[in-house]
């Protein structure tokens, strides 16, 4: 992925600063969304080491809800502890997509 950033850092009219991410939708499961977004925190770091800025990252939506008796679901307040302990060193504004929400 870094070498994209590279080839089109150079072209006159765009101007690259963040990154989007969407692993699925529906994850009732916060460890992939976390494992999804460490792997981000390490993109982040290779293409500041190569000179890029990146100062915004939208780290997708779909936190699951359960439909059916017995489907539990986490909570926001989880997810946003989640979030907040493995971007704690991003430095980028955050951008969310947060769906529906609880029902």
């Amino acid at each position: 992925m870094p070498d994209i950033y590279d080839r089109l850092s150079v072209l006159d009219g765009l101007e690259l600063y963040g990154l989007a991410v969407h692993i699925g939708s529906q994850l009732r499961d916060l460890a992939p969304l976390e494992q999804g977004y460490c792997r981000i925190g390490a993109l982040i770091a290779t293409l500041r080491a190569r000179g890029h800025t990146v100062s915004r990252v939208d780290p997708g939506g779909g936190l699951g809800i359960g439909y059916a008796p017995g489907e539990i679901a986490p909570s926001v307040a989880a997810y946003a502890t989640m979030v907040a302990r493995v971007t704690v060193d991003w430095d980028v504004g955050l951008t969310f997509e947060p769906g529906a929400g609880d029902r």
